[in-house]
């Protein structure tokens, strides 16, 4: 018997389109929003020059002697602006005409979030700065060598206890930590009891919590298995803008396409090291 069938009446069968896009997942970038950030638009030079301020010490005053001056040679802290990233792509004409989809918006909101990403990635490499590195349970680390921990309560206040001998200020701490930490965390007791430990504070993207009065951050733009965590004040790290993210876009005749182009000019470095602990975690 001759049945008619999916195959012999395929031509009778339309191919459906969704009238949305799956767009590709996106990390979670909170290094840019969470350290020192210099506004350097519109000026000129490849270098930023940041003069030091050192303490000044109290001497005691013997009577009818002259007070003791004090005048302390300074350095100072530079940041180069040696980054420029871009993004671009180039839609043919006639793939514009015939997409049922604004392929333009897509692809511009993603080279976006491109260089956002760059940043951050940046941002997050300067852990190998830190002044102090230990594993996380809390003992002196040596990177590159073998037996990190995984994150502790004790890595934790660790890591609180050389940024508190620092005279770093408590105002602006963060601990950023890749996914693997963050399993780790939710099995401790002062992260997940929040209600003898915690914190009130709204949940932003990125942030799930506080332990110690310290706000925490996940990330997959940290190195995960065998990777690092940072627990740092803003001003460990500095991001100098030179050129905001732009987005400029141009018709090339000679291909029949729009090129657009998302760029920026910025440079990063470690402002203070002492105010940043690296913690190697398993």
């Amino acid at each position: 018997m001759a049945n008619m069938t999916v195959s012999t009446g395929a031509v009778f069968i339309p191919e459906l389109w969704a009238n949305e896009v799956r767009a590709a997942t996106e990390a979670n970038l909170v290094f840019a929003k969470s350290v020192k950030t210099i506004n350097h638009q519109g000026k000129k030079g490849d270098v930023i020059h940041i003069p030091d301020v050192s303490n000044l010490t109290a001497n005691d005053k013997a009577a009818g002697a002259q007070v003791t001056t004090q005048a302390p040679t300074e350095g100072e802290f530079t940041v180069t602006l040696n980054k420029h990233k871009e993004v671009s792509f180039m839609i043919e004409d006639i793939l514009r005409v015939q997409s049922a989809f604004d392929l333009r918006s897509a692809y511009t909101k993603k080279a976006g979030y491109a260089i956002a990403k760059a940043i951050d990635s940046d941002l997050a490499a300067l852990y190998a700065s830190a002044a102090n590195a230990i594993n996380g349970a809390g003992a002196t680390y040596t990177p590159g060598t073998p037996n990190p921990a995984q994150i502790t309560a004790a890595g934790l206040r660790t890591a609180i206890q050389l940024l508190d001998e620092a005279d770093v200020p408590e105002d602006d701490r963060v601990l950023i930590i890749p996914p693997s930490s963050k399993n780790a965390l939710l099995g401790i007791p002062e992260f997940t009891e929040v209600w003898k430990y915690g914190d009130k504070a709204p949940i932003q993207k990125g942030e799930f919590g506080e332990i110690y009065g310290v706000r925490v951050y996940t990330t997959t733009n940290l190195p995960n298995s065998g990777g690092v965590a940072i627990m740092m004040h803003r001003e460990a790290m500095v991001l100098a803008k030179q050129l905001a993210p732009r987005t400029q876009a141009q018709y090339k005749q000679e291909y029949l396409a729009t090129l657009v182009t998302v760029d920026t000019i910025y440079g990063v470095g470690a402002f203070r090291p002492d105010h940043m602990v690296a913690i190697y975690v398993a």
